[in-house]
């Protein structure tokens, strides 16, 4: 394929507006990606806010934890990186 005369690399992954595309089309990729924000932010969180009520962290967590950008596009994927990210959400 080519741009305006010029060769286009093919890749098989690419991010994009901060979501992962591949050339599988599954959102494996980019829910991989959510279970390490998740952590991430979670571990800033516990670290920021260890000496705060369970109530304060409880809201901390919905506010900043619990969001996910995109999820209302994810159709296929599969149902160990689901379970991956329920358990994230859940342990977290």
């Amino acid at each position: 394929m080519y741009l305006d005369g010029k060769q286009l690399k093919i890749v098989h992954e690419q991010k994009y507006l901060g979501v992962f595309l591949t050339d599988t089309m599954k959102d494996d990729c980019d829910i991989k990606r959510q279970i390490r924000s998740i952590y991430a932010r979670s571990n800033v969180l516990i670290k920021r806010f260890k000496f705060s009520s369970n109530e304060i962290k409880c809201k901390l967590f919905k506010a900043y934890c619990a969001s996910f950008y995109c999820i209302s596009q994810w159709r296929n994927f599969t149902s160990s990186v689901f379970r991956k990210i329920k358990s994230a959400y859940d342990r977290v």
